[in-house]
């Protein structure tokens, strides 16, 4: 499986915990790599997002 596929089960997890969408964005993300198994020790992925996640939570 790849991070896209981890995306919408990341969304899932974070998204009930209210936070900023600043740090919404940042914890979705990483909870998609924690769930693919990325340790941010070989991959760094501080400056930019692979992907764009189309949120709409309204």
């Amino acid at each position: 499986m790849t991070y896209k596929d981890y995306i919408t089960d990341a969304i899932a997890l974070v998204t009930p915990w209210n936070l900023p969408d600043d740090e919404l964005l940042k914890s979705i993300h990483e909870q998609a790599e924690l769930m693919l198994g990325i340790d941010d020790y070989f991959i760094d992925t501080t400056s930019d997002y692979p992907y764009q996640i189309p949120l709409n939570l309204n």
